[in-house]
């Protein structure tokens, strides 16, 4: 069994950069930090947010 979590409101962790964000929520999901950090890159491209992956997520 699978659990999911849809925040009502903004969940960030102040001082985030996008793709820290995106690997910790691959951990969270149970896959490997490895095998995550090696895609997060390619999944910021694939999303259209390639350009903003060192920006911190509360701006």
């Amino acid at each position: 069994m699978r659990i999911g979590c849809a925040p009502a409101k903004e969940c960030h962790i102040p001082g985030m950069i996008g793709c820290e964000y995106v690997t910790y929520c691959g951990e969270l999901s149970g896959m490997p930090f490895q095998a995550f950090q090696q895609r997060v890159h390619e999944i910021l491209d694939f999303v259209g947010m390639g350009q903003d992956r060192y920006r911190k997520m509360d701006t």
